[in-house]
């Protein structure tokens, strides 16, 4: 008669012992169990919180384009803002003291495209959007410099006259 090992997980005495094998099949569940719940994911409560390469950003431009529910949002200085942006974007600058104070009056429920230059900056204020509670977040990877390198003849980079 072949003899089995068993190893015990519990030290009290008088539990019955789990093979090695019943805890492999025990850990595959609840692994199951955490993916299925959306373990891991960037959607926690109801929110999407996404990066977007500019091909994506710029496609996703050109499918809300009428949409009122669907905003572009500029995260750099009001000088960087006027050297030129994307045309339609709204400027809300992430180094002002002011910047979360202003995210605060945004709706929540919109659709929100978030750039700057190179991606650093948006990514902070996706992360903040998020701690907000916003519903619909998307980053530019790249920013402003990616979007630009495609050309797009339906994406205007534009310039503001403005007197700062």
């Amino acid at each position: 008669m072949k003899s089995q090992r068993i190893y015990r997980i519990s030290g009290k005495k008088g539990n019955k012992p789990m093979k090695i094998k019943q805890i492999g099949y025990l850990m595959c569940i609840c692994i199951a169990a955490g993916l299925l719940s959306g373990c891991g994911s960037d959607q926690d409560d109801g929110q999407v919180i996404s990066d977007l390469t500019a091909v994506e950003a710029v496609a996703m431009i050109k499918q809300h384009m009428n949409d009122r529910n669907f905003w572009i949002l500029d995260v750099r200085t009001v000088d960087e803002f006027a050297g030129g942006h994307i045309d339609g974007a709204r400027n809300l600058d992430y180094r002002s003291p002011s910047f979360q104070e202003w995210l605060g009056e945004l709706d929540k429920t919109k659709t929100y495209l978030v750039y700057c230059g190179s991606g650093v900056r948006s990514a902070a204020a996706v992360e903040i959007m998020r701690n907000m509670n916003f519903e619909e977040v998307y980053n530019v990877l790249g920013g402003l410099t990616e979007i630009a390198a495609l050309n797009d003849p339906a994406i205007s980079v534009v310039t503001c006259g403005c007197n700062l």
